[in-house]
């Protein structure tokens, strides 16, 4: 962003106070709901979901 007008540097105080927001694709990718490892309890949680919508799947169907 380039600003021509300042006054007192202002636009550059405020970048000062602002935490830098620089994001590299690593970091973004890193984003994980399981955090790496998968456990025992998560599987189970996930195969009943799947087997639940696959019920009202065929529930609604059938009717």
């Amino acid at each position: 962003m380039n600003i021509q007008i300042i006054d007192n540097h202002a636009y550059e105080n405020y970048q000062k106070g602002q935490p830098p927001t620089r994001h590299v694709a690593k970091e973004i990718s890193a984003i994980d709901p399981f955090d790496g490892e998968i456990t025992n309890t998560e599987i189970g949680i996930c195969v009943v979901v799947a087997l639940l919508v696959l019920y009202a799947l065929w529930r609604s169907f059938k009717s």
